[in-house]
């Protein structure tokens, strides 16, 4: 049975609510960040993002406990200066196949749109996040020149897991279990010791998502969303490694709210909608980088 609802509301409903299910979930850099959904979001704003709490410690000598402290959690102000506008139209053809099948069918038709604009927004978010290595407060590198990596030196890669992980615990940051490291799909190939098209099943579903193996108590989650300065043989990568959650501080847009419209020399249904977000780093010492140059392994 063809379904019954109204065609754009439904486009419209669907993106708003599944956009918000899936964008934190789907994040990869972002997964450091403590985020915050506001509702009604527009550029500018200040957003108060409650960082994750801390409680004192005290030195006690047996006798009576001093009066307890309030534990302490940062509020940190993030302005919202990220925009980005989603605009799309749906084709007639498309328009038709929707319309003329059953409900199930047509939810699953609807739910490509709100899938690929949420997909864009994360990519959007991971890029910003990624770009603001140069706020950590280590730098592992090579006597202030990028460390190189090949396919007879990738071990190196693992000497960088141990060097950041001496220094974020010599600071006081390293919390075991929630320590995340973000690198590039290169860096990645040359730990694995392995070509791009020859991962196993196993592997191919972890990289699905970004998610590899657990190395020197971090975690390892794979983007190409990590930044990148200069290009050809000089090209740089800044993988990031922090605290999951604790990190940044993001403020993201809770839905995307799209407005249904028709252009004057089209008969398509077209779609249009602002997504925003900001995001900062509180904390340096939670947060380290390096400087990587990567040349893959040749055949």
């Amino acid at each position: 049975m063809a379904q019954t609802y109204d065609l754009n509301q439904s486009i419209i409903t669907s993106t708003a609510a599944q956009f918000e299910k899936r964008l934190e979930n789907e994040l990869v850099i972002g997964k450091l960040a403590k985020t915050e959904l506001k509702s009604g979001a527009k550029m500018g704003d200040e957003v108060n993002v409650i960082m994750p709490a801390e409680v004192a410690l005290t030195k006690w000598d047996g006798g009576d406990l001093s009066a307890p402290e309030k534990i302490k959690s940062g509020i940190v102000k993030v302005e919202i200066n990220q925009g980005y506008v989603v605009n799309f139209e749906l084709e007639k053809a498309k328009e038709l196949q929707i319309t003329s099948a059953s409900n199930d069918v047509a939810a699953k038709l609807i739910d490509e749109y709100s899938s690929d604009a949420m997909y864009k927004a994360k990519d959007r978010v991971d890029a910003y996040l990624g770009g603001l290595y140069g706020l950590a407060g280590h730098v592992e590198d090579n006597s202030g020149s990028a460390i190189s990596l090949t396919a007879d030196t990738a071990d190196k890669a693992f000497t960088i897991l141990s060097n950041v992980k001496a220094k974020l615990s010599r600071f006081n940051a390293w919390k075991t279990g929630k320590m995340l490291a973000i690198l590039p799909p290169e860096m990645i190939s040359l730990m694995l010791g392995m070509s791009f098209n020859v991962y196993t099943e196993g592997q191919v579903k972890d990289r699905a998502i970004g998610e590899l193996s657990q190395k020197v108590g971090f975690k390892i989650l794979e983007s190409n969303n990590v930044a990148i300065t200069g290009s050809g043989v000089n090209t740089v990568y800044h993988p990031l490694f922090g605290v999951e959650g604790e990190t940044f501080a993001a403020p993201l847009q809770k839905g995307l709210e799209l407005v249904s419209y028709m252009r004057d020399e089209s008969l398509n249904k077209a779609f249009k909608g602002a997504f925003v977000f900001g995001g900062n780093c509180p904390n340096s010492k939670k947060l380290a980088t390096a400087n990587v140059k990567v040349t893959l392994g040749s055949y």
